[in-house]
Parts: structure tokens; C-alpha cells; sequence
């Protein structure tokens, strides 16, 4: 019999370790029948809301929403993956989950996290129990030098910001948005500021912007942030469906108020993106690549 000498042993350890994390990705399941005092580990044991799970991921996780409807007030999602290691929230395999909400709320989704994933799922707004008296009461009320800021809520709703802060010197990257479908919100549909290496793919978009005063549209891409000095190609919208996003209120942020904005996809201000080092704002250097929408 061969003998094994310590050294040996230590290196064999070592890789049996290397190999259970690199193979070993954890999952966790939601529902909106569960339980957040589940363990989340299986789909008999689902979390009952995606904060939950949001909490808990680490780098190479996958959170699987199942079927069903979540109406669970916003959603921040804060956790970074790492290279190689993105974390992902999809669908369960053969279900279609929606996200919705009601009353006040500016953003549904905050991707404030690097190397995220967030695909194959449904965010529903609230434009069906909203009219144009309504939205535009709210201008009149904000323009007007008013604070309701409940009432505003109702009428600039965000569906998904992957939202940087140039002030706390957070830039959001690598984030991925694909092959969800992304309606009826009274603000935007997808949007980015202060991110770099951004793909939006595959997205069906529509009945946008409706009712906001902030002139916003289905894609919106603006602020964007050198993370690094690479030239190539990092925004990438390619493969997606807008329709019927529009703005019907006047944009409450200029002088004179007029309507604006309201595109399908909108690529703005790569010029000038400030930053705690440079107020007045640098240029993005890298390149945006919109390609194959409809």
C-alpha cells in the first residue's frame, strides 16, 4: 500500500475544498404562499418575499421565484455577486411570476449591487387605477410648491432602477436585465444612472411614463459611470419590445414645464456624469451598443 505523507494530504484537502465551493452554488425559493420563517432552502420550504432571500445571498446564488403574484412593497437589491459569481433572480423552472404593488412607491426594483442577474419575470404597475386628472392634479400640486409626497408616489413609480449614488460613491456593474416584460408603470420601465456595464436584452416594454412628472420612458440609460478605462463596448440594449411609453405630463424639473422624453429606449447625458471628484462631470468613454429593437 502507498504511502500518503502529510503534505500530500493537505494538498488533496485543499483541493476537495476548492471543488465543493466552486460546484456548490446555493438556491432559494419564493413564494407567495410561504413562509418567511422557512428555511428557503427548497421549493417546499419557500421564503414567502423576495427581501427575504435578498438578504441572505452570497456570490452564485440563484433566488427562484414561483408562480404566483408578489405584492410586497419595494424591493432593494443591495448584495453584489463577484466575477464569475453573479446572483441570479429568475423564474422557477415552468412558472411565471408576477411583481406588482399598489398606492405609493417610487421604484418597484432597486438594483443598487454589482454582478446581478434579474431575469424571466413579469413587474406589473399600477396605470389601470390611475387617469391623466389624477396625474396631472399631482403636477399642479408639486408645481404649486406642495410636499405630498404620498401623492407623488402614486403617479412616478419606477419599475427596476439599477440606481447608483455619485454622492456615497456607489456605481452599480455588471448588472443584467433580460427577457422580463416590464408594464403600465406611471414612470419608467427600466432605467440606469451611475452604472457601467449594463445589458438590457430581450425585455418586452410598454404603457410606460405615462403619468409621471419627471420625464421618464420604457429604456433609459443615463449618468454613466466610468468604472474602468476600457473603450469597448459596456451598455448594451439590444433585442427588446417598446411600445406605447409616453409622458402626458409636463416635466415639473424645467423652466418652462413642457412634456419630454417619453421614448421607447433613450440613451442620456454620457457627456457630463459627476462624481464626488468632479462636480461638473467627466465623460463616458466606453461604448453603447443599441442594436435590434423594435
Amino acid at each position: 500500500m502507498k504511502k500518503i505523507y502529510p503534505q500530500t494530504k493537505s494538498i488533496l484537502s485543499l483541493f476537495l475544498v476548492l471543488c465543493t465551493t466552486t460546484l456548490f452554488s446555493q438556491n432559494y425559493y419564493v413564494s407567495p404562499g410561504g413562509s418567511d420563517s422557512n428555511n428557503g432552502l427548497t421549493n417546499t420550504t419557500p421564503f414567502k418575499s423576495i427581501t427575504k432571500a435578498a438578504g441572505l445571498v452570497t456570490p452564485g446564488n440563484t433566488v427562484f421565484l414561483m408562480k404566483g403574484v408578489y405584492a410586497q412593497g419595494y424591493i432593494i437589491i443591495s448584495k453584489s455577486g463577484s466575477p464569475g459569481k453573479y446572483i441570479t433572480y429568475t423564474a422557477y423552472p415552468g412558472d411565471s411570476p408576477k411583481i406588482t404593488f399598489t398606492g405609493s412607491l417610487w421604484n418597484l426594483i432597486i438594483i443598487s449591487a454589482s454582478y446581478i442577474i434579474f431575469e424571466n419575470i413579469e413587474l406589473e404597475g399600477n396605470n389601470a387605477n390611475l387617469t391623466y386628472s389624477g396625474a396631472l392634479a399631482s403636477y399642479n400640486d408639486k408645481n404649486g410648491g406642495g410636499n405630498n409626497t404620498a401623492l407623488y408616489g402614486q403617479y412616478n413609480t419606477n419599475a427596476i432602477s439599477v440606481n447608483g449614488d455619485g454622492s456615497k460613491g456607489i456605481f452599480p456593474t455588471h448588472v443584467t436585465i433580460r427577457n422580463c416584460k416590464v408594464h403600465d408603470f406611471s414612470a419608467g420601465g427600466i432605467g440606469s444612472g451611475y452604472a457601467d456595464y449594463l445589458t438590457v436584452e430581450g425585455n418586452t416594454v410598454y404603457n410606460n411614463a405615462w403619468y409621471t412628472m419627471y420625464a421618464c420612458s420604457g429604456i433609459s440609460i443615463i449618468n454613466t459611470y466610468n468604472s474602468d478605462n476600457s473603450t469597448n463596448y459596456k451598455i448594451i440594449v439590444r433585442n427588446n419590445i417598446c411600445h406605447d411609453n409616453k409622458d402626458l405630463i409636463p416635466w415639473v424639473s424645467i423652466t418652462p414645464h413642457r412634456l419630454s422624453d417619453g421614448n421607447g429606449i433613450i440613451i442620456d447625458v454620457n457627456q457630463r456624469t459627476p462624481i464626488p471628484t468632479n462636480s461638473a462631470g467627466i465623460p463616458y468613454t466606453g461604448r453603447t451598443l443599441v442594436e435590434n429593437n423594435v
